[in-house]
């Protein structure tokens, strides 16, 4: 019997049709990785004995969260961070959208383009507006790159195209 000609033990196909994955597949099944009676390292120990460990120089199993990561500024999230990644400023996306119904107001498209809620007046000049619906504008993502931080000059363009829009 050639190799072309050999059954794979596992899933019973030809190996020569499936030569690749027949070989990630001998790959994951090492012969004696699960032997029966074997004990697994971390049996019967709490998180705190894991974590005890960890303090011994032992990589911990459990990643380390608020305070005790490495990566820890003592609290500082940005509140512009914080207000974006609110409840809050979803919802104002989501009703600025249904005003809107999903349309960039510059450019007409409505199908097969990510739209993003842009604000009129820019919240680096009044941070106060942020959740103001009235101060939204739908724009798809080429209009929005091109608006991007010149926001102050495309302010009257955007309140003449949001007149009579209740």
């Amino acid at each position: 019997m050639t190799v072309q000609d050999e059954i794979c033990k596992y899933c019973s196909k030809p190996i020569k049709e499936q030569y690749h994955w027949h070989k990630r597949h001998q790959a994951q099944v090492k012969p004696g990785l699960f032997k029966k009676g074997r004990i697994p390292w971390n049996k019967g120990k709490t998180k705190e004995e894991l974590n005890a460990n960890y303090k011994k120089g032992w990589k911990s199993p459990f990643p380390r969260y608020g305070q005790d990561n490495y990566n820890w500024k003592g609290g500082k999230t940005p509140e512009i961070i914080r207000l974006r990644m609110s409840n809050k400023y979803k919802e104002w996306r989501t009703s600025v959208f249904k005003r809107d119904d999903y349309t960039c107001k510059m450019c007409g498209y409505d199908k097969g383009h990510i739209i993003e809620a842009n604000h009129i007046i820019p919240l680096r000049l009044d941070l106060t507006k942020i959740f103001e619906v009235s101060n939204g504008i739908t724009l798809c993502e080429d209009c929005h790159k091109t608006v991007f931080f010149k926001e102050e000059q495309y302010i009257d363009i955007f309140n003449d195209l949001l007149v009579g829009v209740v």
